[in-house]
């Protein structure tokens, strides 16, 4: 369900750069995360997202992404955190904007073995296009969630990819 037009007004008022602003990174990025927050807090009521259960405590699990293209949207990064996402599959004009190790694997049963129908070796999981506009594709909606956005440089590569789609890269 959409952000209701109070809720929406209030939170451009918080993070506008200037009179009339609705399309800095900074409000985007709000209108977001609250967007994301409240589909997240939706869906755990009947899944548990980002976690296995082990003696019934839940115990996060992630992957630290520290391969990047020479891209705009990449540019300065170091590690981004990666909860509960998938990897893609991505072919030209696509550009693979960041990716897993050689050494690493899409673990599909988590059961934290490779098995013969796992993708093994340099997984995307951020990819760009330009073919007829801008476009960033990103295995894992948690990257700008509000517990996961100040992970490593999460926040950094949500605000560049909002300025690269907005031409401002």
């Amino acid at each position: 369900m959409p952000l209701d037009n109070d809720l929406k007004a209030e939170i451009i008022g918080k993070f506008a750069q200037s009179e009339g602003d609705t399309g800095s990174p900074e409000v985007q990025i709000a209108l977001i995360t609250r967007r994301v927050s409240d589909l997240t807090e939706h869906l755990t009521q009947e899944v548990r997202l980002g976690g296995i259960l082990l003696d019934e405590q839940p115990t996060l699990h992630f992957v630290r992404i520290r391969t990047f293209a020479d891209h705009p949207v990449s540019e300065g990064l170091e590690e981004l955190i990666y909860f509960s996402g998938c990897s893609l599959r991505a072919s030209d004009p696509a550009v693979v904007l960041a990716s897993t190790e050689e050494s690493s694997f899409g673990d599909l049963d988590l059961d934290q073995e490779l098995d013969d129908d796992e993708a093994q070796g340099s997984l995307p999981i951020a990819v760009s296009s330009e073919a007829a506009g801008r476009l960033v594709v990103v295995g894992d909606c948690n990257i700008a969630a509000n517990g996961y956005i100040e992970e490593g440089d999460n926040m950094k590569f949500v605000i560049q990819t909002i300025e690269w789609l907005l031409y401002e890269r």
